[in-house]
């Protein structure tokens, strides 16, 4: 079974880059991976990755200084958006793919209102065990969350298969005027490769892993369509900060001189109507 008609608006697809089962809508431009995947296998394979790989293993180190009562580093991107929603006065967060607790840990310690939500049991219970609000479960669990300032996602939407249901929640789950903060990946690096090397790579965890992809023109068209005016729409121009790799130098260089395409997005939208 594929789809065929946008999983996002019910319009037309085309097939977009075969070579990785890509489907890319006509009229929003949502590129999303053909096959749909059951919540049974969703977990099975976060497991694997999360609990049984040693690539996947920072998070274990981040649990570890939250016990410690440490604050383990949120990131470039999420500094961003998080600040920027505490500009505008949010105090009541929930939190979608809460992984171990670092977003909860920070914004407890400016004593705020938090509930996250991870789909990952072991990451759920070592948040838990770190004394930070958050409970093991789907988006499915914004059900009983509501009126929130903010309901925040990082890295996470690009991994949901029923995206459309997910994004409906949030928006229910918000108050009036609330607003939806979110990091997700940038689809353009696919295009920082070499044209020999787009023919097998697509530079970001590809399906099954992340089956949703996005670009700033995709996500204009596709937050309206949930009730969501967008307030913040930016493209970090810069790689990841790894200075032992040579790679990141030539990154940086391109995106000086405009020639490369940043790693990620940060969006930050604002609830003006219920979705329906």
């Amino acid at each position: 079974m594929s789809f065929i008609p946008c999983k996002i608006c019910g319009n037309t697809t085309s097939g977009f880059l075969p070579q990785f089962e890509l489907l890319k809508c006509n009229t929003c431009g949502f590129i999303f991976f053909k096959n749909p995947l059951s919540e049974t296998y969703v977990k099975e394979l976060y497991d694997k990755l999360y609990n049984q790989q040693e690539d996947y293993a920072a998070y274990k180190m981040q649990a570890d200084q939250l016990m410690q009562g440490k604050q383990a580093p949120i990131g470039y991107d999420k500094t961003v958006v998080l600040n920027k929603l505490l500009e505008k006065g949010c105090s009541n967060f929930a939190e979608i793919g809460a992984g171990v607790g670092i977003v909860g840990k920070y914004l407890e310690s400016k004593q705020l209102k938090y509930e996250g939500i991870e789909l990952d049991h072991q990451a759920a219970t070592l948040a838990a065990k770190a004394g930070v609000n958050v409970k093991n479960g789907s988006f499915q669990q914004l059900e009983s969350i509501k009126n929130k300032d903010c309901i925040v996602a990082f890295e996470v939407i690009e991994h949901i298969e029923d995206l459309k249901e997910c994004l409906q929640m949030i928006n229910h789950s918000l108050k009036s005027n609330g607003y939806f903060g979110f990091t997700v990946p940038n689809f353009q690096k696919y295009y920082n490769q070499s044209k020999e090397k787009q023919k097998t790579r697509l530079d970001q965890v590809g399906p099954p892993v992340h089956i949703n992809f996005f670009t700033i023109e995709n996500i204009s068209e596709i937050l309206p369509l949930f009730g969501f005016k967008i307030v913040y729409l930016k493209v970090r121009p810069f790689p990841s900060l790894n200075f032992n790799r040579k790679i990141t130098y030539i990154r940086l260089l391109k995106s000086l001189i405009g020639k490369y395409h940043g790693p990620n997005i940060l969006c930050i939208a604002k609830k003006i109507k219920e979705a329906v």
